[in-house]
C-alpha cells in the first residue's frame, strides 16, 4: 500500500513525547503515530458516538476542587460497583 502523507500540528510537548516513545520502542513517529490512530480509529467505530470521551475535559475552579477532593478522599464501592469488577460482597 503506497503511504500517504497527512499534515497534523501537535503541542511542543507532545512531539517531545512522540520522539521519546518513537526512540523507546525503537521505531519511527510516523509508525507510531499510524498504528495510534488505527487504534483511534477502531476504538471509535467500536464504540456508540456518545461513548466517545474527549482526551482533556477542562474544569472550572469549583469542578475542579470537586475532582481533586474525590481523588483525595473517595467514596467506598458500591455493591454494584464491587460485582463489575468482580470482587464478592
Amino acid at each position: 500500500m503506497k503511504p500517504t502523507r497527512i499534515t497534523a500540528r501537535i503541542s511542543a510537548e507532545t512531539h517531545t513525547l512522540l520522539r521519546a516513545a518513537a526512540k523507546r520502542t525503537n521505531t519511527t513517529a510516523s509508525r507510531l503515530v499510524e498504528e495510534a490512530l488505527v487504534h483511534h480509529l477502531d476504538a471509535l467505530r467500536a464504540l456508540p458516538d456518545d461513548a466517545s470521551i474527549p482526551p482533556r475535559i477542562v474544569l472550572d475552579a469549583i469542578s475542579g476542587r470537586r475532582v481533586a477532593e474525590r481523588l483525595l478522599h473517595p467514596r467506598a464501592p458500591t455493591a454494584a460497583m464491587r460485582a463489575l469488577m468482580g470482587e464478592e460482597s
